[in-house]
């Protein structure tokens, strides 16, 4: 009897993958992500939680903050919150990528400039990456780098980082919706 009915259920679910409507998707991404915005006398934040496997049969969640003071073209911060449990010593890599059509289907690209950012601060069980003003300080360069033009230019914010136990976090985040939410700030 449980046999047939996993078999009903394999079924039934397998149908329903097929006969979803694929004509409006915009690509191989999910594009549903949501920023929370919330305002005070001074500043607005956005920000927006990704889950994520942390291969340990659980889930983790990285979350992205983006702070702006009132009446300034410039977001104060963008932090990036990561779990504490990563190797801290490598830190963050960002990346960001455009959508691609391919003959297989949709990719994503990526620029080729990858940004190691170092872990700014931990907390309890989270740590985080700061980027004051909206750039990533390149220090060996001496150079800096515009996230928010990068968010405006790019489709995907690609983020990797590591366990010291050899797991890795590879999350790929589209960009559409941050656009439309940070507009409203």
């Amino acid at each position: 009897m449980k046999i047939l009915f996993l078999n009903i259920l394999l079924f039934a679910m397998a149908f329903l993958g097929f006969t979803q409507n694929h004509n409006n998707s915009t690509g191989f991404l999910v594009t549903d992500f949501r920023w929370d915005v919330t305002r005070n006398d001074t500043m607005a934040t956005m920000q927006m939680d990704v889950p994520f496997d942390s291969q340990r049969a659980t889930f983790d969640t990285i979350l992205l903050i983006v702070e702006k003071r009132h009446q300034q073209e410039r977001p104060a911060r963008i932090r990036l919150q990561v779990p504490a449990g990563i190797e801290r010593n490598i830190g963050v890599m960002i990346n960001f990528g455009k959508n691609v059509k391919k003959q297989y289907g949709n990719s994503s690209e990526l620029s080729g400039e990858r940004m190691m950012a170092p872990i700014s601060v931990c907390e309890g069980r989270v740590c985080f990456v700061d980027f004051p003003e909206g750039y990533f300080m390149n220090n060996g360069a001496g150079t800096k780098t515009d996230l928010i033009a990068r968010f405006d230019e790019f489709d995907t914010i690609h983020i990797f980082f590591m366990y010291p136990d050899g797991r890795q976090a590879n999350l790929m985040i589209p960009l559409d919706s941050f656009r439309k939410s940070y507009v409203e700030l």
